[in-house]
C-alpha cells in the first residue's frame, strides 16, 4: 500500500478533547499522529469536510491543552469493518488552524518519536 502523507504517522497514545456541535467535550485517544493531522474514534460521526474545534495533550507539555481547528476529511463506521472488535467512527482530521507555537510542538513531537523509533530497530 502506497503511503500517501508527506510525514511520518506516529502510532502513540495522546490524549484529545473534541468538542462537538452542541458544545460538549469528549476525551478521546489519538489513534495516530503527523504533522498534518490526526486520526482518532469517536462515539459520534463527524461531518466529512465539516470543521471540528479539538485540544491535544502532548508529552512535552502534560498540563496543557493545545487548541487547533481541524478539516473533517474522512469519518467511518468501524462497526462495518471485517473482524471489528470495537464501535464507533474512525474519524481523519486535517489541521486547519493552529498557533505556530503548537505547531513547532507536533512537530518537535513526531521528529522525537520518528528518531526514538529509528534508535530500536
Amino acid at each position: 500500500m502506497e503511503e500517501k502523507r508527506k510525514s511520518i504517522r506516529i502510532s502513540k497514545p495522546l490524549l484529545l478533547r473534541l468538542k462537538d456541535a452542541a458544545g460538549k467535550s469528549q476525551i478521546l485517544y489519538i489513534s495516530n499522529i503527523n504533522q498534518e493531522g490526526i486520526c482518532f474514534i469517536s462515539q459520534v460521526q463527524l461531518p466529512e469536510g465539516g470543521y471540528v474545534e479539538v485540544s491535544l495533550k502532548l508529552p512535552v507539555l502534560p498540563h496543557e491543552w493545545l487548541d487547533c481547528r481541524c478539516k473533517v476529511l474522512e469519518s467511518k463506521d468501524i462497526t462495518k469493518f471485517p473482524g471489528a472488535f470495537i464501535s464507533g467512527f474512525r474519524n481523519r482530521v486535517k489541521f486547519d488552524s493552529i498557533s505556530e507555537q503548537t505547531m513547532i510542538f507536533i512537530k518537535d513531537y513526531c521528529d522525537f518519536a520518528v528518531k526514538q523509533n529509528r534508535a530500536h530497530l
